[in-house]
């Protein structure tokens, strides 16, 4: 009897080892996610210039394309925790014909105007997620970092405006479950930034630096609605 109870225990002591390894296994096989997220994006808060700008002009700045791709690895610690790096963009380019304009260096007249704007966003974030019952995931993310803006404006001639801020941005997103390592499903995301300075050089040497203050300043700030696929390493 001692015996057979020594050896249910020795039986009980490899199985658990064994389950306890495999759930290892798979615990470090899934430890990695890679996020990509694409769609619209829409800028709040008031945009600067707009004494240049029509109120139609301006308004159609404000949305645009917007894409995320972030990799996170998983924190040994907590399951449902995972630390990792950011990268987020905005687009938007819209051109208008034969207009009267006044350029930075001081001139104006009738010609072409365009913004062709890229809004990157770079940071650390942190995500969690929670998977339910049917293995579908719940996730919410929050990152700081680093914001640059730039415009490859044409204003009768070529101009470059440049600026950076500090940033954060957060979303909220629900990944379907498709296979062991792939989900796809729905986000929204929300980017806080405010550029308070920069820098615009154009045609022979011009080059400013302005100041942004008060109702100048250009909000930065945006919501993305996008759709995501997860893929877990």
């Amino acid at each position: 009897m001692k015996k057979l109870c020594t050896l249910l225990f020795l039986l009980c002591s490899v199985f658990t080892y064994a389950q306890e390894n495999t759930e290892l296994k798979t615990f470090k096989k899934r430890g990695v996610f890679l996020d990509i997220n694409v769609g619209f994006a829409e800028r709040i808060g008031e945009l600067s210039g707009e004494d240049y700008l029509d109120k139609q002009y301006s308004k159609s700045l404000k949305s645009g394309f917007s894409y995320d791709v972030s990799l996170y690895f998983r924190l040994i610690e907590d399951k449902n925790s995972f630390i990792g790096f950011k990268h987020n963009a905005f687009k938007k380019r819209i051109v208008v014909d034969d207009a009267y304009v006044y350029a930075p260096n001081g001139q104006e007249g009738y010609g072409d105007y365009s913004n062709n704007i890229t809004i990157a966003f770079y940071g650390i974030s942190y995500l969690y997620c929670k998977e339910t019952a049917n293995r579908d995931e719940f996730n919410f993310d929050l990152s700081l970092g680093y914001i640059h803006y730039k415009d490859k404006a044409v204003i009768l001639r070529d101009y470059k405006i440049t600026g950076a801020s500090f940033g954060a941005y957060t979303s909220g997103s629900y990944h379907f479950r498709i296979s062991d390592g792939f989900s796809v499903g729905p986000r929204v995301g929300l980017l806080l930034g405010t550029l308070r300075s920069a820098e615009i050089d154009g045609p022979n040497g011009f080059h400013e630096n302005i100041k942004l203050d008060g109702d100048s300043k250009e909000s930065l700030s945006r919501i993305d609605l996008s759709i995501g696929a997860r893929i877990k390493f």
